[in-house]
């Protein structure tokens, strides 16, 4: 029976990792950006190189009609099987440097877009009695609030309180759910905020994953059940030291930076 993987901001990075990754494990594809010639090479890479079907949804998340179009046409397939959220960016500027439509658009592309497949993908994996998976790509920075970053700290931290509790709703119908919180990942995210290759580098505890090194763990911890996963060791200490740190003594850290980095 075919197998259908959606995966949306799959045009590079993490999101194109897993579609390289369920390609080779025999699944057809629905991939979504909003750069045409870019994702279409990579589809029909994929194609040839694991004899999968492949489509292209052109679609930029922030645009309420494309978005829309796009929603109906997820309602009409019935093959699914994953849904990977992955589409998102950061910011340049801070909550209120910016405008705020340009904040709200951010809200719409991590939050309403997710939740809104989330809820279409799980009806129709619970219709049809399909043990499925829903992905949904977050972030450590969900646990970093940041001067600069308020929105996108605060839009990661609600996928994950939200991607448990859906968790817990679907055990019932063998429907696996996961929170994926990497660090700094090499990603061209970190480009189009201007940020230097030269400081996208180790510094003490603080790493640096590739793509294909997070969604393999990714996966692997999909395999295992696991609801909340931060791929990498070190990143894993990062997130107890977290924890256990004082809100004041964090603050006073984080204050002494001019330019903070926003993982993902």
């Amino acid at each position: 029976m075919r197998k259908t993987a959606l995966i949306t901001g799959a045009t590079s990075g993490i999101g194109r990792a897993y579609a390289s990754a369920l390609a080779a494990r025999g699944y057809h594809l629905i991939l979504t950006g909003r750069r045409r010639q870019v994702l279409e090479e990579v589809a029909h890479t994929l194609s040839q190189t694991y004899h999968v079907l492949v489509t292209v949804c052109i679609v930029d998340f922030k645009d309420t009609l494309s978005f829309n179009r796009f929603v109906n046409f997820v309602k009409t397939q019935d093959t699914l099987e994953i849904l990977v959220n992955n589409a998102g960016y950061g910011l340049e500027k801070s909550f209120l440097e910016d405008a705020l439509d340009t904040q709200l658009e951010m809200l719409q592309v991590h939050v309403i877009a997710s939740i809104t497949l989330c809820h279409i993908v799980a009806n129709q994996l619970k219709a049809s009695k399909r043990k499925g998976a829903i992905i949904n790509v977050c972030s450590l920075a969900a646990f970093t609030p940041l001067p600069s970053s308020g929105m996108y700290c605060g839009t990661k931290h609600f996928l994950i309180q939200f991607s448990e509790s859906l968790a817990m709703e679907l055990i019932p119908y063998g429907i696996r759910v996961q929170a994926l919180c990497p660090g700094f990942v090499h990603t061209d995210f970190h480009s189009r905020l201007a940020i230097p290759k030269e400081a996208c580098k180790n510094i003490g505890i603080v790493t640096w994953m590739g793509a294909e090194e997070v969604v393999y763990a990714s996966l692997q911890g999909l395999h295992r059940n696991q609801v909340f996963l931060i791929p990498g060791f070190l990143n894993q200490v990062c997130y107890q030291l977290l924890k256990g740190m004082p809100r004041q003594i964090y603050f006073k850290i984080v204050s002494r930076y001019n330019r903070i980095f926003t993982p993902k």
